[in-house]
């Protein structure tokens, strides 16, 4: 473990959409459980465990299981035995949906063991949790090093491609990009369309599993 975090895909996007003062979520709870269920699953397939196969919808395709074997890391790996569980090609989409409704809570606990938060109950509902930094500059530190990377050009990591690229499908574009050139998102989207199928595919799909559930939120 750095002092920078876990280096964790789906940890570093649950930072980014918290604010790295007060904790509090920057996003609709369903869009960060959506983009951390995204991120979860792109953490197997940079692992080798998934793949992602096309289909005939241009932003669909299936979630394939590559490699039961599990992963190092406890949540992957129990995300992974939901997939052999299955036993059968399942639309991304559907994965999202599902993992969604859990992934926000998991991926917290992950973060916070790791001593990166601590979780804040409301005295009003105990449902609502505030996700407190235990250091500020460590929350901040993901969208830091992409603002960083992205304003000079440097060569970003497949991992660090991808977390950009979730950043900006979900709607938190502005924490990676501020005060950078216009040219850094035409960097940014020239090394997205570099990724491998795979990873492009579930970014579009998390892309438009985010749009539907902001069109479909209730008032």
């Amino acid at each position: 473990m750095s002092a920078r975090g876990s280096g964790l895909l789906a940890d570093e996007l649950f930072l980014l959409a918290h604010d790295e003062v007060s904790g509090k979520a920057r996003l609709h709870p369903r869009v960060t459980g959506i983009g951390l269920g995204g991120a979860l699953l792109a953490e197997l397939v940079l692992a080798g465990r998934i793949d992602l196969q096309p289909t005939p919808e241009a932003s669909s395709g299936a979630v394939v299981l590559m490699d039961p074997r599990p992963v190092d890391d406890e949540l992957g790996s129990a995300v992974l035995e939901q997939i052999v569980a299955v036993g059968r090609p399942r639309p991304g989409t559907g994965w999202l949906k599902h993992l969604g409704q859990t992934a926000t809570r998991n991926v917290g606990a992950r973060v916070a063991a790791a001593g990166l938060v601590t979780p804040v109950r409301s005295r009003l509902s105990r449902r609502e949790v505030r996700w407190a930094p235990v250091d500020m500059s460590t929350a901040a530190w993901p969208a830091t090093r992409l603002r960083m990377l992205l304003s000079r050009q440097d060569d970003l990591t497949m991992p660090d491609t991808t977390l950009a690229g979730f950043a900006i499908v979900c709607g938190l574009g502005q924490r990676i990009l501020w005060d950078t050139q216009a040219s850094a998102r035409l960097y940014l989207d020239y090394l997205v369309a570099r990724l491998p199928d795979p990873l492009r595919l579930l970014l579009a799909q998390t892309e438009r599993s985010v749009g539907d559930a902001v069109m479909n939120r209730p008032i």
